[in-house]
Formats: C-alpha cells, sequence, structure tokens
C-alpha cells in the first residue's frame, strides 16, 4: 500500500447544488444486493477472461503508456482509478480498474470521472495534476441535460451521514455504454441465471426443511432442469458455469462456448479501457499532453475469431480452446483448467 499520491494537492472542487442535509429525498438508492452464486460466478469468470492471470511475477499481461516518458507514466499512474488504495504498478491498477468496470458494465453503464487538482501550496492556480474516479451509478441524477452526483460528508460506517448534490462537468464526465445487441445478449443472459439462482435458493431451502425430506421432489432432477434452461439462455455469450451448465456436451460445443464467452468478455473489456483512454485524452487537453494507454498479450477479437475457425478447421488441440485466455502464454508451459489449477493433459 502507498500514500495518497495527492496528499501535496487540493482537488478542484465541484459547483453543489444542495446544502448538507439529512432528508432521504437526497440520499441514494441502496446499494445494488450482493448478486447470487451464479452470477457471482459469472462475475469472476468474466474478469479472468477479460484479463489473464500468470503464473509469479507473470501478471499474464502487459500494460504500457505511450509515449513511454516516466514523468508521464507517474502523471497517468498515479490518475488510475482504484477501489481500496493506489498500487505500485501499472498492471494492479489496471486489473483493480477492469474488475471494477465489468461489474458496473454488468449492471447499466460506466461512468468516469476525470479530477484536476492544484498544488496545495498554490490552490488558485492552474490544475497540474488529474485523477480518474469511478462513479456510483446509483448516486447520479440526471436533469434535463446535467448530471449531478450525491455525496456523504463521510463513511457510512463512522455513524449519521448527511448528504449534499454537487453538479458534474460534462467536460470531465465520460460515459462507456455496451452496444444495443451486447446489452440485450448480456441483460437476457442475466435474467435467466439470477432467476435461476432464486429458483435454486427456494428449492434448497425446501428440500431441507421440515416437509422436503419425505416429498418425493428430486433436486438433482430440478437442478438439471435449471442448468439446462440456463445453458440454452446463455448461448449467445458462452458462458457455461464453469462446467457445470455443460455437463454432458461433447468437447467441441464446450469449447465453442469457451470461445463465445472469451470474445464477449474481451468485448467488456475493450468498452473499458476505451473509456480510460478517453478519460486520459480529456485531462491531457487541459494539461497540455498526449497519451494512451495500451494492452498486450491478452485474447482480442481476433484471435477468437481465429481459435473458432482453429476449432473448425481441426487445426488446434481442443485442450488449448478448452482454456482460451490462455492462447498467448507460452505453448511450453503447464495448462490450468477453469479454476486455475493445473491440468492432467499437456498441450
Amino acid at each position: 500500500m502507498l500514500d495518497d499520491p495527492f496528499k501535496n494537492f487540493v482537488r478542484v472542487p465541484r459547483r453543489r447544488v444542495t446544502r448538507p442535509r439529512t432528508a432521504n429525498s437526497v440520499q441514494p438508492a441502496e446499494d445494488r444486493p450482493y448478486p447470487g452464486p451464479s452470477e457471482h460466478m459469472l462475475l469472476q469468470d468474466l474478469r479472468t477472461y477479460a484479463l489473464p492471470y500468470g503464473r509469479g511475477s507473470n501478471d499474464g499481461f502487459d500494460v504500457a503508456i505511450e509515449p513511454a516518458e516516466p514523468e508521464l507514466t507517474q502523471l497517468i499512474g498515479d490518475a488510475l482509478p482504484s477501489t481500496s488504495y493506489h498500487h505500485l504498478r501499472l498492471a494492479d491498477s489496471i486489473r483493480d480498474f477492469v474488475d471494477s468496470a465489468l461489474w458496473r458494465l454488468i449492471d447499466g453503464d460506466l461512468h468516469l470521472e476525470v479530477q484536476y487538482y492544484r498544488a496545495l501550496d498554490n490552490p488558485d492556480d492552474e490544475p497540474v495534476a488529474f485523477g480518474i474516479k469511478i462513479l456510483d451509478a446509483e448516486r447520479i441524477i440526471r436533469h434535463r441535460g446535467r448530471y449531478c452526483y450525491i455525496v456523504a460528508d463521510r463513511d457510512r460506517f463512522e455513524g449519521p451521514r448527511t448528504w449534499s448534490v454537487e453538479e458534474l462537468d460534462l467536460r470531465c464526465l465520460v460515459i462507456a455504454s455496451l452496444p444495443r445487441v451486447l446489452r440485450r445478449d448480456l441483460e437476457r443472459a442475466l435474467s435467466l441465471i439470477r432467476m435461476s439462482d432464486r429458483d435454486i435458493t427456494i428449492a434448497s431451502s425446501f428440500v431441507m426443511g421440515n416437509h422436503g425430506n419425505n416429498s418425493g421432489f428430486d433436486f438433482a432432477v430440478h437442478r438439471k432442469m435449471s442448468n439446462d434452461i440456463v445453458l440454452k439462455g446463455t448461448r449467445t455469450i458462452g458462458w457455461a458455469g464453469r462446467g457445470m451448465l455443460t455437463e454432458g456436451l461433447l468437447d467441441p460445443e464446450k469449447a465453442w462456448r469457451a470461445i463465445s464467452f472469451g470474445r464477449f468478455a474481451a468485448r467488456l473489456r475493450d468498452v473499458a479501457i476505451d473509456a480510460l483512454n478517453e478519460s486520459i485524452s480529456r485531462a491531457g487537453a487541459r494539461l497540455d499532453f498526449a497519451a494512451s494507454l495500451t494492452l498486450s498479450r491478452v485474447p482480442t477479437g481476433a484471435d477468437f475469431d481465429q481459435m473458432e475457425r482453429d476449432l473448425q478447421a481441426g487445426e488446434r488441440p481442443i485442450s488449448q480452446l478448452l482454456v482460451p485466455w490462455l492462447s498467448n502464454e507460452d505453448p511450453d508451459a503447464e495448462p490450468r483448467d477453469v479454476d486455475g489449477g493445473a491440468t492432467d493433459e499437456k498441450l
């Protein structure tokens, strides 16, 4: 953990629209409910497919800032958003950002705000640094083309809070949305996954209840039927529930779904990274620099297209295609299964 990189700076404030108050009319909606087991698994799998994990000091992917100037790299590295604390390494910051961005894109749009900082000893001068913040969608108010943000005076664990509303500068606000078709496929899959989570929870509670033991209800059959429904409904995104949904399918069909899900995760990752680069570009326009952030050693849409062609032509071992996020690793390295362990078969 590192010190706050902005401790010697003061942030350019937003324009306050309302004074602090305790009224419920200002308080944001409740936090998103914790996802059920299948939805939680989906989120974890998206992260694994979007940014592969390496071993030891290998991050599984590379990240670079261009141009590769030390001062510029430091400036942008300090600006990258984080959910808990500032990271020393760019790769850690990017993984933190992508993990958080995928969560937001699952629910709706990703909102990024570019925040500017002035030197603490000269707070009236022009900004000299910037930060990028991931905004909570439930705190955003949109009215007649204006965007405002609900802010609290303290952390929720520190006691009662007062709330106020601040206006967001549209020049500092970057909103990333999924393409319409991608959003439609995602919402259909999420609807079935969430419905299945609720259904299985109810069925499990019944079986373990006072009347479930002698009811004749076959939980295993019910679970299989539910999995089959989710399997059909998630075909467009390719998710396989780590093999639980694809039990009984042939390996080529399993590989096809793994490739489809990899392509889906890569598209979500690219939406997030494009939004991050747009935020960097806007900051550069104000602070007089030009730079962009690039990823390498990550599977792209073109990679997944080639995998699908190789699958159809039988030109690549099925064992490779079942774990497509490892496609750019050392081909002589021992492969891993979908949970990160070693497999029994050599690639």
